[in-house]
């Protein structure tokens, strides 16, 4: 499902984390953004999942299923800019939703 490296240099993203599969979202899940990121490439099958940003300054960052979306209907990887030390928080739209996602910058 995930992009192979040279896929992702297609798409002018270079990785800074490897990819991470996540299967657990019928609640929100927040995800710290490392330093050196500027962005999240994401991907989702089976159902679609929802986000939102935050700065580092926010303690507590819930995704709701009114948030943006990602539709399990892109065949490509999203790319999410987020904002240095951010945070970024994922929940899906129905069961079963799996995200993989990768940082990069």
């Amino acid at each position: 499902m995930f992009p192979n490296p040279s896929q992702i240099m297609q798409q002018s993203a270079i990785p800074v984390s490897l990819p991470v599969t996540n299967a657990l979202l019928s609640s929100s899940v927040t995800i710290d953004v490392p330093d050196d990121a500027t962005g999240v490439m994401v991907q989702c099958s089976a159902q679609d999942v929802h986000f939102r940003v935050g700065t580092g300054q926010t303690t507590t960052l819930t995704a709701t299923t009114s948030d943006f979306r990602i539709s399990v209907n892109n065949l490509t990887p999203v790319i999410i800019p987020l904002p240095p030390g951010g945070r970024i928080a994922f929940i899906e739209n129905a069961a079963t939703a799996t995200l993989v996602y990768a940082f990069v910058r």
